[in-house]
């Protein structure tokens, strides 16, 4: 795998990191972030913006593409990214149980997240289970719970306030977990605890009454997004 572009990126990166207080650099596997999130807010969105903009110009052509998310610039190789990752794990793990290797069947799948990029895990997680119950028919072996992080337009399936709702909602998992005897509890069961609770996971509201879910648009030079050759 050809990762040149990453010497780009980190000198690219680094100068704004010189002029931006609180901002750093992260080396995460096969990507290159740059945080801002303990800088300005102001500032660090102003540097963020125009760090996209010199990345996208000194990356024109790479198999790379350059994402803004929630206090980081991140240029990571296309293909790879939150989605992607969370569909091989759950692939990995129902492959492992219908082979007869050593783990347990999926029963619960439950994805939560308050970043942009996050909304690739609701749609892949969304997508794979959809494809299951159209092949014959057949339900999927798992409940998929998917809640997104303040209340926005989401391919989440609900929404939770904020970090004090997906803490409530973790101990009500931990409480169903132990006053039941099987391991996980379902899309149904969570349902019916949040409501009994006065329901920490809210569900999105009704299609025809929101605005569109977030996608990734294809990119123009002029964009915020970066998609290269397209």
């Amino acid at each position: 795998v050809n990762t040149s572009w990453r010497e780009v990126a980190e000198a690219v990166m680094a100068v704004y990191t010189t002029r931006t207080l609180g901002a750093y650099m992260q080396k995460k596997g096969s990507s290159m972030s740059w945080n801002f999130s303990s800088a300005d807010p102001e500032f660090g969105a102003l540097q963020a913006r125009e760090l996209q903009y010199q990345l996208q110009a000194a990356l024109e052509g790479a198999p790379v593409v350059v994402r803004v998310g929630k206090g980081y610039v991140e240029a990571c190789p296309k293909g790879i990214d939150k989605g992607v990752m969370a569909e091989r794990f759950v692939g990995l793990v129902a492959d492992a149980a219908r082979r007869g290797r050593p783990a347990e069947p999926l029963q619960f799948v439950l994805c939560v997240g308050d970043d942009s990029s996050d909304e690739l895990m609701f749609a892949a997680l969304q997508k794979r289970k959809d494809a299951a119950a159209g092949r014959g028919g057949a339900a999927p072996g798992h409940d998929l719970f998917t809640a997104t992080v303040g209340r926005k337009p989401s391919d989440a399936s609900a929404y939770l306030a904020d970090h004090a709702d997906v803490v409530e909602l973790l101990g009500m998992l931990s409480g169903v977990g132990s006053s039941r005897s099987k391991r996980f509890a379902s899309a149904g069961d969570l349902q019916s605890l949040a409501a009994a609770a006065g329901g920490a996971a809210r569900p999105q509201q009704d299609e025809n009454s929101r605005p569109p879910p977030l996608r990734e648009q294809p990119v123009r030079r002029s964009s915020q997004s970066y998609n290269p050759g397209a």
